[in-house]
Order: C-alpha cells, then sequence, then structure tokens
C-alpha cells in the first residue's frame, strides 16, 4: 500500500469470450476482518458483506465510410475498413482498458432513506429498516481516457487489469457521481442478495 492505495495488476491470456465480442466482468466482495463472503461458510454475516458488480469491456462503434482524399482522390484507409464499408455502416467491437479505480466511499451521514440527493439516491443501500445504509462501493473509470482503449481482437494474446483500491469521502464521490451524470452513473447498486 502506497499513499493509502492498494494496487493489484495482473496479465492474463485473452479471455475467450472477450474474443467472441462478449463481456467480462469483476464481482467485488467487501467484507469485515474475519469474515466469509460465501454464504455457505460459518463465518458468513450478510450485513457485512458488500458486493459489487463491474463490467470490465466497453463496446463503441466503428464506423466505416467510403471517403477518398479530394486532392489525389485515394483513401487513407485500409483495404479491410474499405471492403467492410461496402457491407456496413459500423461495427459494434469490443475494447479493452487497463485501468480500474474501485472506490470504497466512507462516509458518516445521517442519510434518510428518500432524501438523498441525485446520484447518491441510486449509490445508498439501505437495509430492510432504512435506518443504516451500506458502506457505497464505487467503480471510478471518470479518469480513462477513449484514446487509451484498445481494441480486442485475435491479435491480442494478453491484457493487463491494474486494480487501485481506495476510499473517498462521502462529498468526492458526491462530486464525482455528479461530474459522471452525463455518461452512465458510477456507482454500483449492491446486490440485494448480498445485502440486509
Amino acid at each position: 500500500m502506497q499513499d493509502g492505495v492498494l494496487v493489484f495488476e495482473k496479465t492474463f491470456p485473452t479471455p475467450e469470450q472477450l474474443l467472441r465480442n462478449q463481456s467480462l466482468y469483476l464481482h467485488v466482495f467487501i467484507t469485515k476482518s474475519g469474515h466469509s463472503p460465501n454464504p455457505k461458510d460459518r463465518s458468513y454475516i450478510k450485513r457485512e458483506v458488500i458486493h459489487g458488480v463491474h463490467r470490465l469491456n466497453k463496446y463503441k462503434k466503428k464506423h466505416y465510410k467510403k471517403t477518398a482524399n479530394l486532392l489525389t482522390g485515394k483513401s487513407e484507409q485500409d483495404e479491410r475498413d474499405l471492403e467492410k464499408a461496402d457491407k456496413m455502416t459500423f461495427e459494434i467491437l469490443n475494447f479493452w482498458h487497463p485501468n480500474l479505480t474501485i472506490n470504497l466511499v466512507d462516509d458518516q451521514t445521517r442519510w434518510t432513506k428518500g432524501s438523498l440527493p441525485p446520484p447518491l439516491d441510486e449509490a445508498v443501500v439501505f437495509d430492510t429498516t432504512g435506518g443504516f445504509y451500506l458502506p457505497i462501493l464505487f467503480f471510478n473509470n471518470y479518469w480513462n481516457l477513449g484514446s487509451e482503449y484498445m481494441p480486442i481482437n485475435e491479435t491480442v494474446k494478453v491484457i493487463t487489469l491494474k486494480e487501485f483500491f481506495l476510499f473517498y469521502s462521502g462529498f468526492h464521490a458526491f462530486v464525482m457521481g455528479v461530474m459522471s451524470m452525463g455518461n452512465t452513473c458510477i456507482f454500483k447498486v449492491v446486490d440485494p442478495k448480498y445485502s440486509s
């Protein structure tokens, strides 16, 4: 751990499902020390487990157009793209980003169920009584630049995933959530079967 950030890095063979244009998900379980995330284990306590799910790959459209340089009359696209432009206008491809930041929001605010401002209203999971809420798990890819995503195809033999774990204050998480509201919400709702 350095500067309050825990970093894990793993390089592994590209999973077959990514090569078939399918998705790969990361499941994160956070428990108190000495407790298990496995419901079949004796040390499992439901209210002591936070579970979040995040899709690691991203789907993007690649557009195909038959264009030519107005001065030379020649296309700057490769032949494969020109052939595809005859058959389709776009294709949905699988992309990978090597970095993911996972934040656990450390917040002691006494929130009341139903009174939270967006985007926190989507992030805070209350217990069945509505009096207590679980810590907020936050998958932050806001700072991942579009140019850093790499296409996944048969030429990609290995991929790397670097995960950064750190704590956020409630205010910091709220600001990041508001910044991301134009995109999809960056907060992940905890799986209800793992929450009280």
